[in-house]
This record gives C-alpha cells, structure tokens and sequence, in this order.
C-alpha cells in the first residue's frame, strides 16, 4: 500500500494476501504509511533475500522462453504513462504483455503476464510464482489482477494461470475463486477503513507477519499470550 501525490490510499494484489495471513501485518502496514518513523520493519533475513532473487530470476527465465518459443512480448516500462501504455498494448491485442500497469477502484499493481489468446475475447493474467505447487494467495492475487482488468473495460478473463518453479504451467477457472477474494477484499478494506492506530489486531502466535514478526512477538510476549 502507499499514498499517492493527492494523499489517497492506494492498494495491491499483495496487500490483500498479506491480509489473509496476517491482519496484525496488514494493521502495521497502515501504521506504518501513516506515521513514518514511529516503527521500523524487519529486515529480510539472507533467506528471504536468495528467495526474491531466485522468483526474479524464474520470471525472467519463463519470459525468455516465451521469446524463445516465437511468442511476441511487449514489455511495459514503468513511467507515469504505463498504464495508458498497458490498455493501448491491450487493445492492439499484443499477444503477450509483460509487467502490465492494472488499476481500478483504489487497487493498482503490474501483473507479471498478460496474454491475447486467439479463441478468447479478453485477456488471460499469468503469474510466476516459485513455488512447485499452487498456493490460495496466488489466486487471490490472479482474481485481483481479472477484476481491475474487467474495470479498465476489459472482459474479465474465465482463466488465470500460474507459471510454477518445476516448469508447470497451471490453469484455474477464474469464477471458482472470485467470491473468495471479494470476500478476503471485503474484509480487508474493512480493517482499512476502521483503521484506529491506538487498537492494533492481535497477531496470530501462528500466523506468519512477514516484516513485522518481531514487533508481533513483543506484542504477544507485552500481552502475556
């Protein structure tokens, strides 16, 4: 999440996932935005770091090999015009579309893949996740990616698809999963909009709080859980 030039709140896909497994995380998140300084995020320990380096590294492999296999890539500079950028690449009907500007309704971020398929009449969103095995976030996060999609004016795509890190591709109906994530979003614009910094959520003792673990444990050790 973060504030815009005019002071509004804008969120991501990944915003609501966190959410899901952490509201003390998503509360912290907030807190953080609205007072800078008051508290400190944890640093990403050296695992986490190979890790964000390792899913770069399987997107940009998965990307060549969309090259490599003749697909036409457009690839989206972020800039102020990107999202612009992102709907004229839509319309000409570029056949793949990477780093694509999404933004509707307070929510914005850059799906990894958009794809024109011949026989469809809208775009499908890909994911490279790597993982080897489909997780609930990852769709949450693709049915965020179809609804701004449809919002921009778009169809919403009937399949989203994730690019595993064992070379799998899978494919998910897109209508299984939306009433789950309007649900998970439903909850989580509520913590925003009821947002009181003198009343964090209590964390999970078995909730994972990304950044925000140590801050959990005080809290929980304060509370004497």
């Amino acid at each position: 999440m973060h504030k815009t030039s005019t002071g509004t709140l804008r969120y991501s896909p990944t915003d609501i996932v966190r959410f899901l497994e952490s509201p003390f995380s998503s509360w912290m998140d907030r807190f953080y935005l609205e007072f800078p300084g008051k508290v400190t995020p944890d640093e990403d320990c050296e695992e986490l770091q190979l890790i964000a380096a390792e899913g770069i590294r399987h997107e940009a492999q998965f990307l060549d090999q969309l090259r490599k296999d003749g697909r036409q890539v457009t690839v989206i500079e972020r800039s102020p015009e990107s999202r612009a950028t992102t709907v004229e690449a839509i319309q000409r009907g570029d056949e793949i579309i990477f780093q694509a500007h999404l933004a509707h309704n307070g929510f914005a971020g850059y799906a990894d893949f958009l794809a024109n398929e011949p026989t469809s009449a809208t775009c499908e969103v890909w994911d490279t996740k790597l993982a080897r095995s489909p997780k609930p976030g990852y769709l949450i996060q693709l049915c965020c990616y179809a609804e701004m999609l449809e919002g921009m004016g778009f169809i919403r795509p009937e399949t989203v698809k994730v690019a595993l890190g064992n070379g799998e591709i899978r494919a998910f109906r897109t209508a299984d999963y939306f009433y789950a994530y309007c649900e998970a979003k439903r909850a989580f614009l509520e913590l925003m909009d009821s947002f009181d910094p003198n009343n964090a959520p209590t964390p999970d003792p078995r909730a994972d709080h990304g950044r925000w673990t140590s801050h959990a444990q005080r809290e929980l050790v304060t509370n004497d859980h």
